[in-house]
């Protein structure tokens, strides 16, 4: 038996995943190598590519080495933490994700 991608999800490309975090809302979100965040609706039949994060949409990183799932908070829905090499990025809603960065800067 051999794998292959799901045509649903041929969206999330062949990328190395790193990381993977399910939040309340229904999502498998996904870290990558080079192609940011991706966040897969598990509600869906056969699953949908739900949101397509990289850095033209607002991710501080095409390279995202672990998630948090933060679980649903209020008015601004689901948040997840994105650990990258530069520092952490926090993605907050459901629509239209919002960001914040995080950088830890080291001196000499």
């Amino acid at each position: 038996m051999a794998w292959s991608t799901p045509t649903s999800l041929t969206a999330l490309g062949g990328r190395v995943t790193k990381a993977f975090a399910a939040t309340s809302d229904g999502r498998l979100w996904i870290g990558t190598d080079g192609a940011g965040l991706a966040a897969v609706d598990l509600a869906a039949t056969p699953y949908q590519v739900a949101a397509q994060l990289d850095q033209a949409r607002g991710v501080p990183s095409a390279w995202v080495h672990t998630l948090c799932g933060a679980g649903d908070v209020g008015d601004e829905g689901t948040r997840v933490w994105a650990g990258r090499h530069e520092g952490l990025a926090l993605v907050r809603g459901d629509r239209g994700c919002k960001f914040s960065h995080y950088v830890r800067r080291f001196h000499a």
